[in-house]
Parts: C-alpha cells; sequence; structure tokens
C-alpha cells in the first residue's frame, strides 16, 4: 500500500483498484496500539466506543446502556455488522411471536392475541440489546482484530482492513429496517 493523497491509500500490487477507505481521524488519543486498531474499527464515532472499552477493561465499570441498541436492536446489530448476533435476535423473535401465537391462540383459547404480551417481549428484546450491545460491540471489535491480525496485516494495512471489517454498514442494517417495520 503507497499513500495516493492525504491519509488514503491505494493498492500497489493492482494500480487499478479503487482507493481504499479513508485511515481514521486523530481524534482520539492514540495512547497504546489497542486504542489505535479500536479507532480505526470504529469510525467517527471511536470516542464513545474506546470510553466504554477503557470502563470495562478498568474492571471497575460496566458499559453504559446503549439508547441507539434499545431503540432499533438487531437494526443496530446489522448497522454495527455484527450479522450473526442480529441473526440470532430475528431467530429468536421469530420463534418467540410462534410459540406466543401457539400459548394464546391454540393452547389457551383467546379469540385475538393480547397486545400486551408483544409490547413485553418487544421491551425486553430492546432492554436486552441495550444493556449488553456495547459489551457485544467490544467483543465483536476484539474478535475482528484478532482476525486481522492472525491473517497477518500489520500497521497502517491492519488499520484499513479494520475500517473495512468494522465501522457501521448502512445497507446491511437496511433489510432489517425493512424487516422490522414490516412485522
Amino acid at each position: 500500500m503507497r499513500p495516493l493523497s492525504g491519509n488514503r491509500l491505494i493498492n500497489a500490487a493492482n494500480p487499478y483498484s479503487s482507493p481504499v477507505d479513508t485511515l481514521p481521524s486523530k481524534a482520539v488519543a492514540q495512547d497504546d496500539p489497542v486504542s489505535q486498531e479500536l479507532t480505526a474499527f470504529f469510525g467517527p464515532r471511536a470516542n464513545y466506543f474506546i470510553q466504554q472499552w477503557r470502563a470495562v477493561e478498568s474492571g471497575g465499570k460496566r458499559a453504559r446502556f446503549n439508547w441507539a441498541a434499545f431503540v432499533f436492536s438487531a437494526v443496530w446489530l446489522s448497522y454495527r455488522k455484527m450479522y450473526r448476533l442480529a441473526a440470532i435476535c430475528y431467530a429468536l423473535v421469530i420463534v418467540t411471536v410462534l410459540l406466543e401465537d401457539w400459548l394464546f391462540l391454540v393452547f389457551l383459547d383467546y379469540p385475538k392475541f393480547p397486545d400486551t404480551v408483544s409490547r413485553v417481549t418487544n421491551l425486553a428484546f430492546g432492554l436486552v440489546c441495550g444493556l449488553f450491545g456495547n459489551r457485544w460491540y467490544l467483543a465483536h471489535a476484539r474478535r475482528e482484530i484478532a482476525w486481522a491480525k492472525a491473517a497477518g496485516f500489520e500497521g497502517d494495512l491492519l488499520r484499513v482492513m479494520l475500517a473495512r471489517r468494522g465501522r457501521t454498514s448502512f445497507l446491511g442494517g437496511s433489510p432489517c429496517w425493512a424487516f422490522s417495520s414490516s412485522s
């Protein structure tokens, strides 16, 4: 990789390839390699997540409640590129809906499904995502950083790979948003 302009890089092995992602800004204190790697992975909102990481690593504090994860749940997971967790979340929602329908409409022979049960279930899913969202995202970042290092990426190339595998994906969250709004 060689510099193209500013902090953008171009693949020297294939000069016809498109320039890769911009390296992360220096907004976060780059005092240690782990913070640099997390900054590359988290992208523009790195300050928030690095504060969460430091709070968890210090041992005394838990990661704070994540309101975006609470409100958007599986859509937030997909937006943050945690596709496996989003799939698990959607599978749990589908199983829960089927069990609720079976329990109330078939087993208990209710004439109409109670709306309160759906609201409580949705609130429970939101609370779990809000409480554990930051922790899940930090664990996801650690796994991706470990993968990139094991694959042999180092220095600027490591940061570029982390920027590609991390950050956010509007397109990743879009299908989930469509699925959520239709159900």
